[in-house]
């Protein structure tokens, strides 16, 4: 029985053949932390995606460009109990896409206090 790609056409015998759906040949993620002082902490992360097939139903497949995002993290101390955070996440606001046709996340901050008993 032969196979098919995502567009309909026969796939050889080629074994190097890459048809993974929406799934990147290369991803990679790094996430390096230091405590600055015995009340800071803080975080520098990235999450690289390389370019990746998007198969259409009907027409032939896009591709869809790879992406980096860079996120810092910082927590300080005041108390034994008492923590003030902050995440900013895809801090140069890249714009990227996961899914054509959905929204992804620009450049946002999340951050409080975090009270521990």
């Amino acid at each position: 029985k032969a196979a098919f790609d995502g567009t309909g056409s026969p796939i050889g015998k080629d074994t190097t053949y890459f048809n993974l759906y929406r799934i990147p040949k290369h991803a990679f993620n790094l996430d390096a932390g230091m405590q600055v002082s015995k009340n800071l902490y803080v975080a520098v992360r990235t999450h690289t995606i390389s370019d990746r097939e998007e198969f259409i139903y009907g027409s032939s497949p896009i591709t869809l460009d790879g992406y980096s995002l860079l996120d810092v993290y910082g927590e300080y101390k005041f108390e034994k109990f008492v923590k003030l955070f902050i995440d900013l996440k895809n801090i140069t606001d890249k714009e990227y896409v996961d899914i054509p046709g959905y929204s992804t996340r620009k450049f946002n901050v999340t951050g409080g206090v975090s009270f521990q008993f």
